[in-house]
């Protein structure tokens, strides 16, 4: 059978509409085996890699408002940090480390001392999740191995390259397409310094982007910064729609099998 895999971009509270991917992918009798995420890919991606199915991970997301934890606002006294994450997700996620999960998983974080992208497949996971989630000068960098690291979407927003030989599928969803905004939507130092970073979020995909058999865009219709928007439900329910606009081409990739298991 056919091993799939899923990459899930970075994207801030958008990451609600990765749920919905995973949901037209469950209807339709596909079960990914392999996960990669950036930032608010890693969250959905690790809590799917433990075992959740997609409409458990919406229950959680909305019971705890799990993405507004990475919204960006300016701390009134210099850098936080992003701990209370890690701390809700060990609520649900009950293995400490990446090999006690039920599906492999790989996560991107931007290593700022070597100027340079890491994919992390193994070793301790929660560390990894924030650090990939920690948005540059809103949350502190989190040190890994004597190494500070941040978002993992600036320097690889589509991590696909941690999954791409483990799989014969892989399917990528993107929330950051770097579209054009009017100019009257940046109107603060604050929301120019967050365009500014979706713009070198969108930058760093194309190389994930390439490797994948098929990237979906969502359609999420926000007029605001991917950051903002607090309608979980839309935005679950547009992930949901933009992957089943591209429903045929997903079934026509992983036909003749639609389950997949892990070799």
């Amino acid at each position: 059978m056919k091993k799939v895999g899923v990459v899930l971009s970075g994207g801030g509270i958008r990451g609600v509409a990765h749920i919905g991917f995973l949901k037209l992918l469950e209807e339709e009798g596909i079960q990914p085996t392999f996960f990669a995420g950036a930032s608010a890919g890693s969250i959905v991606g690790a809590l799917a890699a433990a075992g959740y199915s997609p409409s458990e991970i919406l229950d959680i997301a909305k019971k705890h408002q799990l993405f507004s934890m990475i919204k960006p606002r300016w701390p009134s006294l210099g850098l936080t940090a992003l701990d209370k994450l890690p701390e809700l997700l060990k609520e649900y996620i009950k293995v400490e480390r990446f090999e006690g999960l039920k599906y492999p998983l790989a996560i991107s974080a931007s290593c700022i001392t070597s100027g340079q992208s890491k994919i992390f497949t193994s070793g301790d996971l929660f560390p990894a999740i924030q650090a990939s989630c920690s948005i540059p000068v809103i949350f502190r960098p989190v040190e890994i191995d004597g190494e500070l690291y941040v978002d993992g979407g600036l320097l690889n927003n589509i991590p696909s390259q941690g999954i791409r030989d483990s799989v014969d599928v892989l399917l990528g969803f993107n929330l950051v397409p770097g579209e054009p905004v009017p100019k009257e939507k940046i109107s603060s130092i604050f929301k120019l310094a967050i365009r500014t970073f979706e713009l070198a979020i969108s930058s760093s995909a194309q190389q994930g982007a390439d490797l994948c058999d098929l990237l979906i865009t969502a359609d999420t219709k926000e007029e605001q910064p991917v950051f903002f928007s607090n309608n979980v439900q839309e935005l679950f329910e547009s992930g949901y729609h933009s992957a089943k606009n591209r429903k045929e081409e997903i079934l026509k990739l992983v036909s003749e099998t639609k389950i997949s298991s892990q070799a």
